[in-house]
């Protein structure tokens, strides 16, 4: 069968600045990946970016 060639996917992908409850910022490209790392709800980061809402636990998320 056809196997999709992945090497070109990234291309258009977005950059996403996340600041911690802390203080901490964090330069991220794969949003889904880190919310599941850190245990942040992603539907709720991916709508900040959007500003949609103010901050989720403090965490605030922007897309560069």
């Amino acid at each position: 069968g056809y196997k999709r060639d992945y090497s070109k996917t990234n291309w258009k992908r977005k950059k996403y600045s996340i600041t911690s409850p802390n203080g901490r910022n964090y330069i991220v490209d794969n949003l889904p990946d880190f919310c599941r790392r850190m245990k942040l709800k992603y539907t709720t980061m991916s709508n900040l970016s959007r500003n949609i809402g103010n901050s989720n636990h403090g965490w605030t998320c922007k897309i560069n």
